[in-house]
């Protein structure tokens, strides 16, 4: 409802006693825009990082990625799909398309349909018993 005043924190900050214990509850809830985490212990980043899915991360930083112009930004999830900045919004907006054609001399056309009245008595000469 608009102007309805929210009751949910536009920044989440919960304390944690294990890793584990934060891993769970962030994977127990829909996938987050950006993650933030904060702390000396560079393993431990690493593996919030593996065992985590979000849109953005940052570490010791907050809302940095979302100024780095060759970042790509967008969500997961709940929070949206795709990659809306850089290389990969244009690739996002873009639409890609395949073609494939033959060139002047095409070997392999002799195999597909429909085939010809003079390969048909070549075929039928070949595979006669």
């Amino acid at each position: 409802m608009l102007g309805a005043r929210s009751r949910r924190p536009c920044l989440s900050i919960r304390s944690y006693t294990d890793i584990d214990e934060a891993l769970a509850y962030i994977n127990a809830r829909p996938r987050p825009l950006a993650l933030y985490y904060f702390g000396s212990n560079k393993a431990e980043a690493k593996r919030v990082l593996a065992h985590t899915h979000s849109g953005g991360a940052c570490i010791n930083e907050m809302m940095q990625h979302l100024f780095q112009g060759d970042l790509p930004f967008g969500g997961c999830g709940n929070s949206g799909f795709g990659r809306y900045r850089g290389g990969e919004g244009f690739k996002a907006f873009s639409l890609q398309r395949s073609v494939f054609s033959t060139g002047w001399f095409d070997v392999l056309s002799i195999l597909r349909p429909t085939y010809s009245q003079r390969l048909r008595k070549v075929l039928v000469f070949l595979l006669k018993p």
